[in-house]
C-alpha cells in the first residue's frame, strides 16, 4: 500500500439537492396535441389503465373517483365490487351517468383534469377536452352519446405499430366522417352489433368493451355520403378541428360575450342596425336573435357553425378574434334580406269594415279552419286593423283553429301508438324509447294520449318482468348444472366455484342463486 495522505473534500449541502416528486401513476404522454387527431380524455384513461395492466374500471375506482369525493357515488369499496363490477353501466352509476361528458365542458371534466394531473404529474391534460370553450360552447349536440370510431385508422395504427388511441374529434356529435379517411365512422362493434359506452369498465382502445374483439375491421359496407353530404361533413371537421387544434397556442381563452359583441358588431356593419334583417339573413327567429345578443343564451355548436357559414367566417376566427372581416360576398346576400318585408301592406287603402266582417264570418264556417295569420295574408290587411273591426270573430276563427290542430295532433298520436302497440316487438319498448324514436316529447303524449301511454308503460313493465323471470329462471338452472358437474368431479359444490363458471360470476350473490344453491346441497347430501 502507498501511504498517502488524507485528502479533505469540499463540505457538499446534501439539503440543496431537488429532486422531482415521484407520480402515483405512469406519466404517459398524450398524443396529438396541437393537432386535429388530439387525444380524447377518455383515451387517455383507458391507454393509463392498459399500461397498469388493470382494466379501466379498476383504475377509475381505486384511484381516480376516491379523489373526486363528493362528486362521485363512490361509497365504499365492497360497493363497488358488488354493484358495479361487470354490470351494464357500471362505470355510468360510479359517476352519475356523466362518463359521456368527460370530454366536455362541465364541471365532471374539470375534477377530472385536475386529478389526473395530479395522479400522472403531466401537464396541460385539459388540451384532451373542450373546457378551453366552455364560456362560447353549449352543452346541446355538442358530445356523442356512445363511443365513435374509425376502423381505417385502428388498421393504419396496428399496421405501423403506432400507438392506438381515439382522437377527441371523433367525440364530437356533429362529426360523422373521419377527418383523415373521409369515411363514416363507426357507432357499433361489427361483432356483437352493440355500441359502446363512451368509457366502460372493459373499455380499451381498439377493443369493444361488450364482446372485448378487434374493431379495426375494413368494413367494405361503409355507406358513401353523397357530395353535398360529404362537402357539409369536411366543412364540420375543418371548423371544428380548428377549435381542437388551436388550444395550445391560444394566447388567452375565449370569453362569454364575444358571441353577443360579435353578433351586435354584424348587425351594425351589414344591417345598417336592424336586428330582423339580420336575423332573416342567418334564418333565425328574431327574439332568438336577441336572447343570443343580450347573452341570455349561447347558441349551441350547430347554430354556430351555420351562422359562420352565412357570414364567410371560420369557427375559430368568429370566437376568438376582437375585429370582423367581412367579404364582399356578405354584402351582395343581406342585400336580398334588407328589402324583404313579412307583410307588404297597403297602408293608404281604405278597408270596408263591412267587407272585413264578411270575410271572417266566411272564414268561420271553412273546413279546415284558417288561422289568422293566413287570413291575415290572403286579405293583405293588418291583424291589428281586422281585430279593431270584430274582435269577437278573431277570437272565435283563432279557437276554432287552435282546437282543430290540437285534435289532429291527438289523430296523429294515436294513430302512431296504436301501430307500436299493435306490433310484436319483444321486448316491448319503454314510453321514453316511444317518445325517442317519435321524436315526440314524453310529457306531451302523456297529454293528447294518456290511456295509450298507460298502456304502453304497463306493457313494457310486463315484458320487464317476464324478462326478469327468464332471467332468474336460467340462473336457477345454471347453477344446478354447474353443482351437478362439481359434484360428478368429486369437488365440493360451494358458491365461489360456481361463480368462476357463471357468465356475471357476481350474479352467485343474488337470493335466486344461493336458494337454487342451497336446494342442490341438499339433494347431492351436502346440507341436511
Amino acid at each position: 500500500m502507498h501511504n498517502k495522505e488524507l485528502q479533505i473534500y469540499p463540505f457538499y449541502d446534501a439539503q440543496q439537492l431537488n429532486f422531482s416528486d415521484r407520480s402515483r401513476l405512469y406519466p404517459i404522454s398524450p398524443i396529438g396535441i396541437g393537432t386535429i387527431f388530439t387525444e380524447s380524455l377518455t383515451s387517455y384513461i383507458s391507454r393509463l389503465a392498459e399500461v397498469h395492466c388493470v382494466k379501466t374500471g379498476i383504475l377509475l375506482m381505486h384511484e381516480i373517483a376516491p379523489l373526486m369525493g363528493s362528486n362521485s357515488n363512490l361509497s365504499s369499496e365492497r360497493y363497488c365490487v358488488q354493484k358495479i363490477q361487470g354490470k351494464e353501466g357500471g362505470i355510468d352509476k360510479l359517476f352519475a351517468n356523466a362518463t359521456k361528458s368527460f370530454n366536455g365542458i362541465g364541471e365532471w371534466t374539470i375534477s377530472l383534469i385536475q386529478n389526473l394531473e395530479y395522479l400522472t404529474s403531466v401537464q396541460d391534460l385539459s388540451y384532451l377536452t373542450l373546457i378551453s370553450w366552455k364560456e362560447v360552447l353549449s352543452t346541446r349536440n355538442l358530445l356523442k352519446k356512445h363511443r365513435a370510431w374509425c376502423p381505417l385508422c385502428f388498421h393504419d395504427w396496428k399496421n405501423t405499430q403506432a400507438t392506438l388511441y381515439e382522437p377527441l374529434i371523433w367525440n364530437l356529435e356533429l362529426v360523422k366522417l373521419c377527418p383523415q379517411h373521409n369515411t363514416l365512422l363507426v357507432t357499433s362493434c361489427p361483432h356483437c352489433q352493440k355500441n359502446n359506452r363512451v368509457l366502460e369498465w372493459n373499455s380499451r382502445v381498439g377493443f369493444c368493451s361488450k364482446c372485448k374483439q378487434w374493431l379495426g375491421l375494413i368494413n367494405k359496407q361503409n355507406s358513401n355520403l353523397s357530395t353535398e353530404d360529404l362537402d357539409l361533413q369536411v366543412k364540420i371537421n375543418q371548423n371544428i378541428g380548428g377549435l381542437i387544434k388551436a388550444v395550445p397556442n391560444l394566447s388567452s381563452l375565449p370569453y362569454k360575450s364575444i358571441i353577443s359583441y360579435k353578433l351586435i358588431a354584424y348587425v351594425e356593419a351589414i344591417a345598417s342596425g336592424k336586428k330582423s334583417t339580420f336575423a332573416r339573413f342567418i334564418r333565425k327567429p328574431i327574439p332568438v336573435l336577441h336572447r343570443w345578443c343580450k347573452r341570455k343564451n349561447i347558441p349551441d355548436i350547430n347554430n354556430l357553425l351555420k351562422m359562420c357559414w352565412t357570414l364567410d367566417t371560420s369557427l375559430l376566427d368568429f370566437l376568438t378574434k376582437e375585429n370582423i372581416d367581412i367579404p364582399d360576398a356578405v354584402f351582395q346576400n343581406i342585400k336580398t334580406y334588407q328589402s324583404a318585408k313579412s307583410h307588404s301592406f297597403d297602408r293608404s287603402k281604405k278597408h270596408c269594415k263591412e267587407e272585413i266582417i264578411l270575410s271572417l264570418q266566411k272564414a268561420l264556417k271553412e273546413s279546415p279552419p284558417p288561422s289568422m295569420t293566413e287570413i291575415v295574408t290572403r286579405i293583405n290587411i293588418p291583424k291589428s286593423t281586422i281585430r279593431s273591426y270584430s274582435r269577437d270573430l278573431c277570437s272565435a276563427i283563432s279557437t276554432r283553429h287552435q282546437k282543430y290542430i290540437k285534435n289532429k295532433t291527438i289523430e296523429e298520436h294515436t294513430k302512431l301508438l296504436k301501430e307500436i302497440l299493435e306490433s310484436n316487438e319483444y321486448p316491448f319498448p319503454s314510453l321514453q324509447e316511444v317518445s325517442r324514436r317519435l321524436k315526440i316529447g314524453t310529457h306531451i303524449l302523456r297529454k293528447t294520449c294518456p290511456e295509450l301511454s298507460k298502456l304502453i308503460s304497463l306493457k313494457y313493465l310486463n315484458d320487464r318482468s317476464d324478462q326478469a323471470r327468464i332471467r332468474r329462471q336460467k340462473l336457477r338452472e345454471d347453477v344446478r348444472r354447474i353443482a351437478i358437474q362439481l359434484h360428478e368431479n368429486g369437488e365440493e359444490p360451494f358458491g365461489y366455484k360456481i361463480s368462476e363458471k357463471l357468465d356475471k360470476p357476481l350474479t352467485i350473490i343474488q337470493s335466486t342463486a344461493l336458494e337454487s344453491l342451497r336446494e342442490i346441497r341438499k339433494e347431492l347430501g351436502y346440507e341436511d
